[in-house]
């Protein structure tokens, strides 16, 4: 994207670069009515744009006056789609006929279970997987509520919209008993009583893309899964600690990043969500836990030490390095020595161990970790005009 800001760093134009020559990234947030929360992101580093006052650009990619057409159409419609469609989520476990009992289970390589994509009779999370009976003599299905057979998105629903019927063991409702080629497959609007109809949704394109950056190994947190207090293999790191905004609604973070899936302590794909439900779960009613984030060795150690080393230098005599100075009523100190003392007490000691809480009646519990100090820094003022008045005070 290329980006058109004013002075004060507010955004102002935001236009497709067709040759992949723009320096933003437009990145997911949260959908609004008829468009999409956005941020725009640097393509060398990742980082958010921010203005001149330190905020963040969230725009709306329905704001066609700061996003500009493309090919005739707003930049919302260009890189979004809106379809008409069942609901439709993986709300049925059924056994793995390939499981190797002679491994142990993995959700991945060895799972002992699928999740068969089926109908549901309601769009959200208080929908349930639709079950009916089927009439073999004139073909018709009907809703019922303990019906033998669930309706499978199968392989051939996004062709012709049919739907398979298979029950809750997976066996496939077959109009030749023995023969896989002769699966019925049926019209979801020719289910009689089906109480639900397709309703339409919008889709906004987007893919991965990496951070050219970025590195793992300097990343400031990770997820101690197992509560040891130290970093191990296939624990993820994190740029940044996910906070929950309101302890009260479970999705005001960001979700895919906060919790963790109960059952492998994978990442949830945002798809997968029951965003409406009252508690943190997939559409398939696995939970999602909240991640034990605590921050690496790495993080908040130092925070301007080459200012502060040249401060020193710049400032003090030879001798002050010899290493049998002390800081007392003998040490005779210039104004500059005052204010390069003073940026090394508050700007290179940043780690402190405290008790924190960071959602208080949140997920997470309090526990003891090291924080940055300056979350605890009294509103003391200005160093340099701390200094100065000092100065001007024992002068006068």
């Amino acid at each position: 994207m290329d980006v058109v800001a004013d002075s004060d760093g507010v955004v102002r134009t935001v236009a497709y670069n067709a040759r992949g020559e723009g320096k933003y990234y437009v990145a997911y947030g949260f959908p609004t009515p008829g468009g999409q929360q956005v941020d725009l992101l640097r393509r060398s580093n990742g980082r958010p744009l921010h203005d001149s006052m330190g905020r963040r650009a969230n725009l709306d990619l329905a704001n066609a006056t700061v996003f500009q057409p493309v090919g005739g159409k707003s930049f919302f419609d260009a890189f979004s789609i809106t379809r008409v469609e069942w609901p439709l989520a993986p709300a049925l476990k059924i056994t793995n006929p390939g499981f190797d009992y002679t491994e142990p289970p993995d959700p991945v390589r060895n799972p002992a279970e699928f999740q068969a994509v089926v109908l549901m009779n309601a769009y959200g999370p208080d929908g349930v997987p639709v079950r009916a009976t089927f009439d073999d003599t004139n073909g018709v299905a009907t809703y019922a509520l303990g019906g033998p057979w669930y309706l499978l998105a199968d392989e051939g629903f996004p062709n012709d919209g049919k739907v398979a019927l298979i029950s809750s063991t997976g066996e496939l409702k077959l109009a030749v008993p023995g023969d896989p080629a002769s699966r019925v497959r049926i019209d979801p609007a020719a289910v009689v009583g089906l109480p639900v109809q397709k309703r339409a949704s919008t889709w906004v394109y987007g893919i991965d893309v990496p951070n050219p950056a970025y590195n793992p190994d300097h990343a400031p947190y990770w997820e101690d899964i197992n509560n040891n207090g130290a970093p191990d293999a296939g624990e993820p790191v994190f740029s940044e600690r996910m906070f929950l905004m309101n302890p009260n609604d479970w999705r005001s973070t960001f979700v895919e990043r906060y919790y963790r899936r109960a059952d492998n302590n994978g990442f949830p794909v945002g798809q997968d969500i029951a965003w409406q439900a009252d508690s943190p779960r997939l559409r398939d009613g696995t939970p999602l836990v909240a991640r034990n984030f605590r921050p690496r060795l790495n993080g908040f150690r130092f925070g301007q030490p080459n200012l502060t080393v040249n401060l020193m230098l710049a400032f003090a005599p030879a001798d002050f390095f010899n290493g049998a100075q002390a800081i007392n009523e003998q040490t005779r100190i210039n104004p500059f020595m005052a204010l390069a003392l003073v940026n090394l007490v508050m700007g290179t000691t940043q780690t402190v161990e405290a008790l924190v809480d960071f959602d208080g009646p949140g997920p997470t519990p309090p526990h003891l970790e090291d924080i940055p100090a300056h979350f605890f820094m009294p509103p003391v003022g200005d160093p340099v005009q701390l200094v100065t008045q000092g100065f001007e005070g024992l002068a006068q």
